[in-house]
């Protein structure tokens, strides 16, 4: 059983954005350590899921972490292409500006 501060999703936000990579980062050896702790936490309970995927994929660094969570259905080139010209509007329709 966990303590009762860690059910509030505010109080795990604090925690975990504390693992979170430094903005504008890359995938470089030394931010492994907080994606993979955010990852495991992610699996951990039910009560950490959201967060931990919320400050996981809050950044990223392009494209090639969100095309490994891509099945293996794309099989040809023109497939491919065409997923990641609709993965780059939808992500540019979503983004800030």
């Amino acid at each position: 059983m966990m303590h009762h501060s860690l059910d509030i999703p505010e109080i795990l936000y604090n925690i975990f954005g504390h693992l979170a990579p430094d903005q504008g980062w890359s995938w470089t050896y030394d931010q492994l350590p907080g994606i993979r702790t955010l990852a495991k936490l992610a699996r951990t309970c039910r009560a950490f899921k959201e967060p931990a995927l919320d400050v996981l994929w809050s950044e990223l660094p392009d494209f090639s972490a969100l095309m490994r969570c891509v099945p293996d259905v794309v099989h040809s080139k023109k497939q491919y292409v065409r997923l990641l010209t609709w993965c780059m509007t939808v992500f540019t329709e979503l983004s800030p500006l």
